[in-house]
């Protein structure tokens, strides 16, 4: 007996300031007191029978780190992880009672039937809805990274609108759910931009004048941290169910466009497809602008250069990696002489030889290399299987380059030919894509042709005129509520 007491009390001496901090963020606080809890733990890493319904060895078999810190002696037990960082990261436990209809205990599925679905939709906190109002105008912008490598297109074109209404702000906040950012991508557009990690919004004094998000997941991050939605505006680019089958996360991209109050659309065709799909709440307060159109000069030479948009990576299954790689593949099985490029990845570059012809696969290039490549080229591929028409296939169609992009929803072929006479309507499910190459490789280059009104179909107000809108019915809501 005495040398179990001598053994628990090396234990606690090594492992007490982590149970400290266990203790309050347990299920155990309000009912039982420290000693108790210490005893239970206590007994929990012995492996021996505790009060505390955790089963411990499940945790550890699932959680590799975790197991390893424990063996080393860096842990007592899963359990004290799981209080105080565990359940914060969404790490899968299982209480006792599973045995009462499963005598081997829980268990993960592997393989095919692992469970990747498991975890439950977010919930951000902290709760800062009864902060009071900033003393100066404050813009809040929330995105979900700051990176080099994802920083282009979609986030650029984001700043690049934003920008525009960072001199009518005193301060300009940008919150990143990513820890790992690089806040210098933002000095182009302004000067004193203050970069906050998620996890450190709680740290903010005052409720923002204006919030604007980037995505659905930064749409809820702003509800849920403060509540009042009429000065909330989602961005949106995207009808980002594109990016899901249909489940709980489709439903959610949907749920955030309909609890918008204020939104602005990035282009007129994809605030065209979301009002058909009834998606807007009747009172929704919306702005249409369009990414810029920057034509480049195309060589009218042939040169046997195919350029394919190519994202390959998990989230960008919208982009039709599969059906494009499968094209190509046939394309080389039936021509030779040609060079292929397959560029846009992030993160990717190799090159394959096949059937005797050179296919170059490349991440996002800087912009003169880009341009010097893709205006050589004698036709290009920019697919987006989502209600946003992209970017790059109506630049290079601008800019007089034969250019096949595919039909979604009410982008069909006479919307799309309507803009230029250099694009090629691709329907995915009923036409060959191979096909519609031969076809484009037929036509002229170097005639440039673009409908700029059919394309962006903007609001007539301005950007500065919309958001004064909001912050100005915010005002008022606000004097009212005061009398």
């Amino acid at each position: 007996m005495l040398i179990e007491r001598l053994k628990k009390k090396r234990w606690l001496k090594k492992y007490g300031h982590s149970i400290q901090l266990a203790y309050p963020e347990s299920d155990y606080c309000n009912k039982y007191s420290y000693d108790w809890f210490v005893d239970n733990v206590y007994l929990l890493s012995q492996g021996l029978e505790s009060g505390i319904d955790f089963d411990d060895k499940f945790y550890l078999n699932n959680n590799a780190d975790i197991a390893h810190a424990v063996s080393t002696g860096n842990l007592c037990c899963g359990y004290v992880h799981f209080c105080t960082l565990g359940k914060l990261e969404l790490r899968v436990w299982s209480s006792r009672k599973i045995y009462e209809f499963r005598l081997e205990g829980p268990v993960l599925a592997t393989g095919i039937a692992e469970p990747k679905n498991i975890f439950p939709l977010p919930r951000y906190r902290p709760d800062l809805r009864s902060l009071p109002d900033a003393k100066e105008k404050t813009l809040l912008i929330f995105i979900p990274f700051l990176t080099d490598d994802l920083f282009f297109a979609g986030y650029t074109g984001f700043f690049s609108d934003m920008s525009l209404i960072f001199p009518d702000f005193a301060h300009v906040k940008v919150i990143v759910g990513n820890p790992d950012y690089n806040e210098r991508l933002l000095d182009k557009y302004g000067k004193g931009i203050e970069v906050i990690p998620f996890n450190k919004i709680g740290e903010l004094t005052e409720l923002p004048t204006l919030i604007y998000c980037f995505d659905t997941e930064t749409f809820f991050q702003a509800k849920d941290v403060f509540g009042n939605l009429e000065r909330v505006v989602y961005y949106c680019q995207d009808f980002e169910s594109g990016f899901y089958p249909y489940g709980s996360m489709y439903v959610r991209s949907q749920a955030s466009l309909y609890q918008s109050k204020n939104i602005v659309f990035s282009t007129g065709i994809l605030a065209s497809s979301i009002t058909r799909k009834g998606l807007l709440s009747d009172d929704v307060n919306c702005y249409v602008t369009a990414p810029h159109i920057e034509p480049f000069d195309a060589k009218k030479e042939r040169s046997k250069k195919i350029f394919f948009y190519y994202r390959p990576e998990a989230f960008n299954s919208r982009n039709m990696p599969e059906l494009i790689m499968r094209t190509v593949i046939d394309f080389c099985h039936q021509h030779c002489g040609y060079e292929i490029y397959l560029v846009g990845a992030v993160g990717t570059s190799f090159s394959q030889k096949i059937n005797g012809t050179d296919v170059i696969i490349l991440s996002k290039l800087a912009k003169k290399d880009y341009l010097d490549l893709i205006s050589a080229c004698d036709a290009v591929v920019a697919l987006i299987y989502s209600d946003h028409p992209g970017v790059i296939a109506y630049q290079t169609a601008a800019s007089g380059i034969p250019t096949i992009t595919n039909t979604f929803g009410i982008r069909d072929a006479d919307y799309i030919e309507a803009i230029s006479s250099n694009l090629v309507p691709f329907d995915p499910i009923r036409e060959s894509l191979n096909d519609k190459i031969e076809f484009a490789l037929t036509m002229p280059k170097g005639n440039r042709d673009f409908n700029l009104a059919n394309y962006e179909q903007k609001s007539q107000f301005s950007f500065s005129d919309f958001n004064s809108k909001i912050m100005e019915t915010n005002r008022s809501n606000a004097s009212e509520a005061s009398e």
